[in-house]
């Protein structure tokens, strides 16, 4: 069976840039309403480091901001874990470091990638990240287990071989961030250790002709973070780079021959855009024999699109879920089961 598992990254924006209220708090909430008007369970993937510094910096914050973003966050997530969802580790490393000064975030090191740390600091803001959850938590929901990550996805790619024995002795069974998954594999995950402890679960991701990264939502997505978000030259050269990247054909002809990598976005993809990746599943995948994982993923400082994530909640609940094809799960429970 698939089990479809919508993860949220809960953060601002990369640089630190965004507002609370406005990036984080608000469009959780219409996300959580809406899941909840379905009867489908979220996966709030919580930033940890970036908590941490709100907690750090809460007198500043609330002198500047007339309120505590951390109390906020705490009230959220406890409120969304008491009505069934699921809350699990994310860790933006450029935040270890971040500092709260003249009323803007100074971020020393972005983009940062996990393996950037030093072995013994990646276990320690692994630790601490899942210390800060469970504390949080536990009181709400006594079964309450943190046994998945989310690693900063400027590259999308598995967790790095530097973070496995951080996550073997925290007891972090599963990593999902890598946007790839071997044609041949019909499970839709794979192991990371020889040992079979830690497994990278993938969003699930399809290749498309290079055209369709220009979508309407795709567009004003990109337009919204570029102008509004803060974004670095690093990032505008990354963008770059995935666009031009070496073709055998001329530069606008590249367009309908080349592919790139698409995941499965609710912010970024129309409901009928949604439902052709979960068809790519269900041809892919051998539901039939084996459980199947299936992340898609969203932001909740990009989410603008409610109307077509609801439609495909609704339409995939009376076409899928009604016939026994699919469940929507969440990853605490689906890591336990494998």
């Amino acid at each position: 069976m698939l089990n479809i598992i919508i993860s949220l990254d809960y953060e601002l924006f990369g640089p630190g840039s965004g507002d609370i209220k406005k990036h984080i708090i608000g469009p959780t909430n219409k996300i959580l309403d809406i899941c909840e008007d379905n009867d489908v369970p979220l996966t709030i993937m919580f930033e940890a480091c970036e908590y941490m510094k709100f907690e750090e910096f809460d007198t500043e914050l609330r002198k500047h901001l007339g309120y505590s973003p951390a109390e906020l966050i705490k009230e959220q997530i406890g409120r969304a874990a008491k009505r069934g969802h699921d809350v699990q580790l994310h860790i933006h490393p450029q935040w270890v470091d971040a500092a709260y000064k003249d009323r803007q975030w100074a971020i020393k090191q972005y983009p940062r990638l996990i393996n950037d740390l030093s072995q013994d600091r990646i276990y320690e803001t692994l630790r601490k990240g899942k210390e800060k959850l469970i504390n949080i938590l536990e009181n709400i929901n006594p079964d309450y287990k943190c046994n998945t990550i989310r690693f900063t996805g400027y590259d999308w790619i598995e967790a790095p071989p530097e973070t496995f024995n951080a996550l073997e002795r925290l007891e972090i069974k599963a990593h999902s961030l890598a946007d790839y998954c071997a044609d041949e594999n019909r499970k839709g995950y794979w192991p990371l250790t020889i040992d079979n402890k830690v497994f990278e679960i993938p969003i699930h991701s399809i290749r498309l002709p290079k055209y369709k990264i220009f979508s309407i939502l795709r567009i004003l997505t990109a337009l919204y973070v570029c102008f509004l978000a803060g974004k670095t030259k690093a990032d505008f050269r990354k963008k770059a780079a995935d666009l031009t990247f070496k073709s055998k054909y001329p530069f606008l002809v590249s367009f309908f021959k080349d592919t790139y990598k698409q995941k499965w976005d609710f912010c970024k993809q129309t409901a009928s855009e949604m439902l052709f990746f979960l068809e790519s599943a269900l041809e892919k995948y051998d539901h039939k024999n084996y459980e199947i994982p299936l992340v898609m993923i969203g932001h909740s400082n990009i989410f603008f699109s409610a109307r077509e994530f609801e439609k495909f909640l609704k339409i995939t609940k009376e076409k899928y879920v009604s016939s026994g094809i699919l469940r929507f799960s969440i990853f605490q429970e689906f890591v336990r089961k494998i």
